[in-house]
């Protein structure tokens, strides 16, 4: 028996990786139902980069524009890269067509959402159900616990907790700034 985790992806990835709308690095892991959505609504079409060894769990959508750097973590039903759209003023927000870049041994928990737009820096964690909107930038080393909302143009430094209880700030753990809302 196979582990639903395979090298080959997807059955819907090959023909983006011919059409060079999807670059897999080298030992990436990606889950058969995963999805890669190169065209965006407005029919603009960018490719999606994975850079080494990440992995991308079930049913997470990943659109064009994004780069995921090596190491990354991509959990189950995770959306990222996604324009941001405004059903109240019904339309997109300001920046929500720009790439979305991930650095290296980013983790993106499962069911959080990561708008097109913002910047996350190498080993930053994002947690579960967590909304980081347009434009926001989480830096280096950061842990955005679980049901949160970065808001569009927000930046959060690196090695930054948030919120304190959910850090395991102290002496395994290397020095970081807690955020007490």
């Amino acid at each position: 028996m196979t582990h639903p985790m395979s090298m080959a992806g997807p059955a819907s990835a090959a023909p983006l990786v011919q059409a060079g709308l999807l670059w897999i690095g080298a030992g990436c892991r990606l889950h058969p139902t995963a999805v890669f959505l190169p065209a965006d609504l407005s029919g603009t079409v960018r490719p999606i980069v994975l850079g080494e060894r990440v992995v991308v769990g079930a049913y997470a959508v990943l659109h064009g524009g994004l780069s995921v750097g090596a190491y990354g973590y991509i959990g189950h039903r995770a959306v990222l890269g996604e324009p941001e759209y405004s059903y109240a003023a019904r339309d997109h927000h300001p920046g929500t067509g720009a790439d979305t870049l991930l650095g290296e041994g980013v983790i993106i928990r499962a069911g959080a959402i990561v708008y097109a737009g913002p910047m996350i820096g190498d080993d930053a964690t994002i947690g579960h159900h967590t909304v980081v909107c347009a434009g926001a930038s989480v830096g280096a080393g950061s842990v955005v616990a679980a049901n949160l909302t970065v808001e569009r143009g927000a930046f959060i430094g690196a090695a930054v907790c948030w919120p304190a209880s959910h850090c395991g700030c102290g002496a395994l753990n290397p020095p970081c700034t807690v955020v007490v809302a």
